[in-house]
């Protein structure tokens, strides 16, 4: 865990020139506390938040938006974690702008300065199914070249292929040694078969017989496992067929048309009426297969579709056919708002997480049509598989990696850690050689760990002072769950503290009885002395891994997707790691860790959060506040992350899959409007609420 830098430091530095100018702090929490507590030197008006209007604190009046306008400040400076920063500014913007008052956050960020669309602009953006199909229409025979036009690989490269195969069966070079094999007979005026190619390979790395056959036979395995249908394309072909058109499927390719067929198949791809592949004629696209196909079918033309300039376009022209070009997924990729993933220094992991985020985007060639450049995302499959799979799969396999061994414990924790422990589950399946941890989908909430954790009257003050929303009665009910018979009525005066300590009793009676009933749960889990215990939470400060470890009274692990620093000493003591380390208290820098909601909404269980644990050591749950729809669309999303996550796993195997948390901004980075047009707008329309806080986060707040 890296050490917290100064809030106060960071205001300074970045406040710096505006000493003369009148400022006003939006947030009451410990940032601003600490800024408070230096001799600024800054002229600050007062203080404002979203659930105080008046009164005093931190010796600064908190201010209404109505009072605040009267003093006419030229600042309003928001110091909060940076996912609540994005939500105030949300909720003044206008204000700020009626007033003339300008809106940073502690980074000195300009919060007014909207995330603009660009409109990008080519002609490829007027490319539509319709327009395709009367050009079909109005010829006789047709014929589609099949890679990138049919058929696209789940790889972002080609030849990712063959880095695949060399990780999985170990043999140094096999890449280098297989793509300059296939270059090289090329080269040399052939056209080569599979078999061709492997025969320079065996020579390349001295392989003998048996392994060089397996090779072989592991490449087609692997092509038959990434190859997907481009759908619409195939829609269209069939349409022709249907519709009494003479088909043919046109290929330079080194898989014989036998082959080829089998491939296609296997994807649903069947009803043309031939295939005519360069290996089998010993001619490719540019050098006369198009004459040969003159030749031997007696049509002088046809119409061609394809994606190569080369040979779908330039060659078809010049052999006389009338040709309509689409592109790859990866250039069409190149030419929109998701160019900058292409730009990247990858590994093979994040290659092969990528090639399947594109063939799911992009499969349609059609994707961009009247779009500005933007891909659009309609469906919550669509969602999940896309925007929310690369970060997930990215925390699981860090996770892993720390935590592998034969004598682990990997508890993840409820709610955040369901879909987790759901890979956990499926990679179980995938990995034959490795000593996984044992998966424990473990009952927690920060309510019903807090709930036991008082146990001495300066227990109670930290639990008080923590953030909540609604009355000093309410938290006494909702946090430090005591009945409504045991509630007392507050006296004239008193602070939220006081009134809290004279409850002490009652609380650490609650509390008492709490512990022992975790306990009860904790000895279900079968845990034993030997085994290192690692706890999962997606984004915490540590409450539940604090409250655990005092529980049982011994050390845990912790791992998060980010970890929040708290300024308390029994969280500082804590050893925890995070997949999206920040380097200081408050602000969340990166675009995962300021904007985790919608991931926190769709890693969840189906169950009710957690309210306790029965004397008998059984999970106790909350009512439940999600619809039916809800489910519905949560089970959407995730399976799309599942979906995601097995075709990676069954590709990659034993290998060590290190997916950087750098790609995993970058990829979550398409969840902002002006990457990608999100048309599927349930997720947006969801409320969160926080009952320990008693806070409801409104989840169209974070979305541009």
């Amino acid at each position: 865990m890296t050490e917290a830098i100064s809030v106060y430091k960071v205001f300074e530095n970045n406040f710096l020139d505006s000493k003369e100018k009148k400022l006003v702090i939006y947030g009451l929490g410990p940032g601003t506390q600490e800024i408070l507590s230096h001799e600024t030197g800054f002229n600050i008006l007062g203080l404002m938040d979203g659930f105080r209007e008046d009164g005093e604190c931190f010796g600064y009046p908190v201010l209404s938006e109505a009072r605040a306008a009267e003093l006419q400040p030229d600042i309003i400076v928001i110091v909060a974690r940076k996912n609540s920063t994005r939500i105030i500014a949300k909720r003044i913007e206008s204000f700020c702008r009626q007033n003339g008052i300008a809106l940073y956050d502690l980074d000195g960020q300009d919060m007014l300065v909207a995330d603009s669309v660009v409109e990008l602009q080519h002609p490829y953006f007027q490319m539509s199914a319709d327009e395709l199909w009367n050009a079909i229409e109005s010829h006789d025979v047709v014929s589609f070249d099949i890679f990138d036009t049919l058929l696209m690989r789940r790889m972002l490269y080609p030849e990712d292929v063959f880095a695949l195969l060399e990780q999985t069966s170990g043999i140094e070079n096999f890449s280098k040694a297989r793509q300059e094999a296939e270059r090289r007979l090329y080269r040399e005026g052939e056209q080569p078969t599979l078999q061709d190619i492997y025969r320079e390979v065996q020579k390349a790395l001295l392989l003998d017989e048996v392994k060089v056959g397996e090779l072989y036979r592991q490449e087609i395995e692997t092509e038959k496992k990434v190859l997907i249908p481009r759908k619409d394309m195939v829609g269209l072909m069939k349409r022709a067929v249907d519709e009494g058109k003479t088909v043919w499927l046109i290929s330079d390719m080194y898989y014989p048309a036998d082959m080829l067929r089998e491939f296609l198949s296997n994807c649903g791809i069947d009803g043309f009426h031939k295939i005519f592949v360069s290996c089998d004629y010993g001619e490719g696209k540019t050098q006369g297969l198009y004459r040969m196909i003159q030749k031997e079918t007696g049509v002088d033309s046809w119409l061609h579709i394809g994606d190569s300039p080369e040979a779908d376009e330039v060659a078809a022209l010049t052999a006389g056919l009338d040709v309509v070009m689409i592109k790859s997924a990866l250039e069409m990729v190149e030419i929109s708002t998701w160019d900058y993933l292409l730009r990247l220094q990858l590994n093979l992991a994040e290659r092969t997480v990528l090639g399947g985020i594109l063939a799911e985007g992009f499969n349609s060639p059609f994707a961009l049509y009247q779009s500005e450049g933007r891909a659009e995302i309609r469906k919550a499959f669509e969602l999940g598989r896309i925007i929310f799979a690369p970060v997930l799969m990215g925390v699981f396999f860090w996770v892993m990696d720390k935590c592998t061994g034969v004598n682990n414990v990997i508890l993840w924790g409820a709610r955040d850690g369901y879909l987790f422990y759901r890979m956990h589950r499926i990679y179980q399946k995938y990995i034959q050689q490795k000593k996984l941890p044992r998966p424990i989908y473990f009952y927690t909430s920060r309510m019903a760990a807090m709930a036991g954790y008082p146990t001495c009257r300066e227990d109670i003050i930290y639990m008080a002072g923590i953030g909540f929303s609604g009355t000093p009665e309410e938290m006494l009910l909702l946090r430090f769950g005591l009945s409504r018979d045991e509630v007392l009525p507050r006296k004239e005066g008193e602070t939220i503290e006081e009134y809290v300590l004279r409850h002490e009793a009652f609380i650490l009676k609650k509390a008492r009885l709490a512990r022992e009933r975790f306990k009860k749960y904790w000895n279900s889990l079968r845990i034993t002395e030997e085994q290192r215990i690692v706890f999962f939470d997606l984004v915490s400060s540590g409450s539940c891994h604090m409250c655990a470890e005092k529980f049982i009274e011994r050390k845990i692990d912790g791992l998060y997707l980010t970890h929040i620093l708290e300024d308390y000493e029994r969280k500082k003591e804590l050893h925890c790691e995070a997949y999206m380390e920040e380097d200081y208290l408050m602000q969340l820098k990166s675009y995962v860790s300021s904007n985790y909601e919608p991931l926190e909404t769709i890693v969840m269980s189906t169950e009710p959060s957690l309210e306790g644990y029965s004397k008998e050591g059984h999970a106790v749950f909350a009512g439940e506040k999600r619809t039916e729809k809800d489910f519905e669309y949560l089970s959407k999303v995730q399976s799309g992350v599942l979906r995601a996550f097995e075709e990676f796993c069954m590709l990659w195997g034993d290998g060590k899959a290190e997916i950087r948390p750098q790609f995993a901004e970058s990829m979550y980075g398409l969840l902002r409007k002006k990457n990608t047009r999100i048309k599927t707008r349930h997720l947006a329309e969801q409320t969160v609420t926080d009952d320990f806080t008693k806070r409801d986060f409104v989840m169209k707040d974070m979305f541009d």
